[in-house]
């Protein structure tokens, strides 16, 4: 058995890098953004996985977060919606339609893809106000060889 995780992470990368919002490109970062990074900006969060017992192959669901971030200077009047945008945009890239047409390679398949959670969250200090979406994808892979 193998571990896509890597090669998944690349694949949602490719796929959202390039992501324009009121015509600027929305960055994307893996794990994290440097502190002081201009919003908005897309973070490649955490992947786990759990293993299906299947004793044909070897099949392996990853559920992978991915982080939209916001933030604004406190007494502004911005709020949530440029997170939820620019979620919206992260949902076109990743599931374009009911196909699951994410190339993970010669040694992986990408069996099946879903949404499983979106949840928006709020941060505020005393000098700037954080707005978040976070979406949860689960990916059913398959591993075609052992490379």
């Amino acid at each position: 058995m193998r571990d896509a995780s890597f090669i998944l992470r690349s694949a949602y990368f490719s796929r959202l890098n390039g992501i324009q919002y009121q015509g600027n490109q929305v960055p994307v970062y893996d794990s994290y953004a440097d502190v002081g990074e201009a919003s908005p900006y897309i973070v490649l969060a955490e992947i786990s996985d759990y293993s299906i017992d299947n004793k044909g192959s070897f099949e392996q669901t990853y559920l992978f977060t991915v982080d939209v971030v916001t933030e604004f200077p406190e007494g502004s009047n911005q709020g949530r919606m440029m997170s939820e945008q620019i979620a919206d945009l992260v949902l076109q890239a990743i599931l374009p339609n009911l196909v699951t047409d994410i190339d993970l390679g010669p040694d992986f398949e990408l069996v099946e893809l879903r949404k499983v959670n979106g949840q928006s969250l709020t941060e505020r200090s005393d000098t700037t106000k954080v707005f978040r979406k976070v979406l949860q994808f689960s990916n059913l892979v398959n591993q075609l060889s052992d490379g």
